[in-house]
């Protein structure tokens, strides 16, 4: 690698990583992944609940997606998440959660984990929907010290207004503020109680319209294509 002009990393994080391998600094560019902003737009409470009704989700529950579409997401990770969501399930009342997997991705043995107001899925015909239906995006990340890129997912929810909850992985509070665009939890211990707050104060409007800001202000899939051109002239 250090024969290279130019290294596109996805994260500061990553950055930092290949400089403490003697990677020079002025070689290196954070470029995240990006979407299309045009396409998602932040939906309001009427069709929130309309989406609600056409998806057979409850109108009236607080509604939380993990989602095995992240590729930082191991099987670990799934598990550990499943027994937070059963103790928040003991604890609030109201909550419901959906763990949503790519068809591919999904084993018989996820879906054994279903029970009341908790539901495996092997994909969904509809992903896009049920993204913009959902209170919050849970997506807790095991290895702290591996690098979030961030996923493509978070940024499609929050893109939709739709914030995401993590851990404090390396990468993370370059996508998320804490308690303004997103919340950042510090593990799983933490998780319940940070559940417990942020379903009891609720997503507020500027939360949902901070998360959307930092996409479109940070992830825009077109200032994203503007710096790969300019690097891509400027070494070719």
């Amino acid at each position: 690698m250090k024969k290279l002009d130019a290294i596109i990393t996805y994260s500061e994080a990553y950055s930092k990583i290949l400089t403490r391998l003697n990677i020079a600094p002025n070689k290196l560019h954070t470029i995240h992944w990006g979407v299309d902003t045009d396409k998602f737009q932040i939906i309001s409470d009427d069709l929130r609940e309309k989406l609600r009704i056409d998806l057979n989700l409850k109108k009236d529950k607080f509604i939380i997606l993990w989602t095995g579409y992240i590729q930082q997401i191991q099987e670990i990770d799934y598990y550990k998440t499943i027994s937070c969501a059963r103790e928040i399930i003991q604890n609030i009342p109201d909550v419901e959660f959906i763990f949503c997997f790519k068809p591919e991705t999904y084993k018989k043995k996820y879906g054994k984990e279903s029970g009341e107001r908790l539901t495996i899925l092997k994909g969904h015909k509809d992903f896009g929907s049920l993204l913009s239906s959902i209170d919050l995006l849970l997506s807790p990340i095991h290895k702290l010290n591996s690098t979030v890129s961030p996923p493509l997912t978070w940024t499609e929810a929050m893109a939709r207004g739709v914030p995401v909850i993590t851990t404090n992985a390396l990468g993370v509070n370059e996508i998320i503020n804490n308690n303004i665009d997103g919340f950042i939890t510090d593990n799983y211990d933490s998780l319940v109680s940070d559940i417990r707050r942020i379903k009891d104060m609720g997503i507020s409007q500027e939360v949902r319209t901070a998360a959307r800001d930092k996409i479109c202000n940070s992830y825009n899939i077109r200032f994203i294509a503007d710096r790969y051109f300019k690097i891509f002239k400027e070494n070719v």
